[in-house]
């Protein structure tokens, strides 16, 4: 409950900030090739998962997407610190 109320106002403000922005509908032949590709790979989970295990997939995806957006993270990461004022005496 909590989080949906979250969801709402988070959903609302995004409305109210971005809804000058007018921006043309997507094209249906791309959404089509699109959910035919998603389709593609949800539906074969399972002959996949017959050589990986899905959860595996699932560990394996979040450290390649970690390792490759490490140095960006390492960036932000040090830029927060040096704004902390520390005055260690």
């Amino acid at each position: 409950m909590i989080l949906e109320a979250i969801m709402t106002l988070c959903t609302g403000v995004i409305q109210l900030l971005f809804s000058w922005i007018n921006l043309p509908d997507f094209p249906v032949g791309a959404k089509t090739a699109i959910d035919t590709y998603m389709s593609l790979i949800f539906d074969n989970l399972d002959f996949l998962s017959f050589f990986i295990h899905v959860n595996t997939l699932k560990i394996v995806a979040l450290v390649a997407v970690s390792l490759f957006a490490f140095e960006h993270i390492y960036k932000i990461m040090m830029w927060v610190i040096h704004k902390i004022p520390l005055s260690i005496d």
